[in-house]
């Protein structure tokens, strides 16, 4: 059998991050597992955090303070809301910039429609450059909506045009957002791997292969464990200090992102019933 011994970043008596054992015994898998897990976490750690506008409950809060302290698009011509206009709203939000999306509508004052064909030439001549979408208006009262297709964060624009004359009512633009919108746009751009070319690409592949490593090796671990051919929870902490700091970080992942939360109390609880189950067997 070979043997295991390679470490790039030593701490103490023993490597923080490599590679030490067989790959049989228990030290190479837990090795394997906390350097992954280490040399991966500023990446797991963005990528968990700049996923979070795209969440049902905390996106849509995030969404809507963005919108309320005035960090997102320039203040809208017209007081008018979203829902004023369903199905432009249903419509566009699509292919609007994230922090766009919970804005003020827009309201034109015109009767009848110019046609796309001519709003096209005025987001032409505006110097909107393909691609981008362009929504029709829902009704006489709502403008054309024309927005560029997204890469990069800076990409971000939305024409607002009105129906009856042409005239155009915004131009939003990334450079004119507020500093939480740009900050969620570059986060957003860069999560998807598109803000910075392939180099983006493949760091962000390399946090979402780090994250599948830490599924696989977390099992083959858990079962190498085993003492005595049984299953059992790891010795309590000897270090008081080091066990405090570890539940304090766990408690305020577990309050930033709720369902990890949830995971770890069930569990607690499942490993509560097993304690509870083994001393009543004793």
């Amino acid at each position: 059998m070979w043997r295991w011994r390679f470490s790039v970043w030593p701490r103490g008596g023993g490597p923080a991050v490599g590679l030490r054992g067989r790959p049989a015994g228990r030290l190479f898998w837990r090795d394997l597992h906390a350097s992954v897990g280490l040399a991966a976490s500023a990446v797991i750690l963005f990528l968990a955090l700049t996923g979070m506008p795209w969440t049902g409950i905390a996106g849509k809060q995030l969404q809507g303070w963005v919108a309320s302290q005035g960090l997102g698009r320039p203040k809208a011509p017209g007081p008018n809301p979203w829902e004023a206009a369903k199905g432009h709203d249903h419509g566009a939000r699509e292919t609007l910039p994230w922090s766009m999306q919970a804005a003020g509508h827009i309201m034109g004052h015109g009767a009848g429609d110019i046609g796309a064909d001519r709003i096209a030439a005025i987001a032409t001549s505006r110097g909107l450059a393909a691609p981008w979408t362009m929504t029709l208006p829902a009704n006489w009262q709502t403008p054309y909506l024309v927005s560029a297709t997204v890469m990069r964060a800076e990409d971000a624009r939305a024409l607002y045009v009105e129906a009856s004359t042409g005239r155009v009512l915004q131009d939003a633009r990334y450079a004119g957002f507020g500093t939480g919108a740009r900050m969620i746009e570059w986060g957003i751009a860069t999560h998807q791997g598109q803000e910075y070319g392939e180099a983006n690409r493949l760091v962000m592949l390399a946090g979402c292969l780090s994250i599948i490593m830490l599924a696989l090796t977390a099992p083959v671990l858990w079962w190498k464990r085993r003492r005595g051919g049984r299953l059992e929870a790891p010795p309590r902490a000897i270090n008081r200090r080091k066990a405090r700091t570890i539940a304090g970080a766990m408690l305020v992942v577990g309050m930033v992102f709720p369902l990890t939360g949830a995971s770890m109390v069930v569990a607690l609880l499942v490993d509560g019933m097993i304690r509870g189950i083994d001393r009543s067997g004793e």
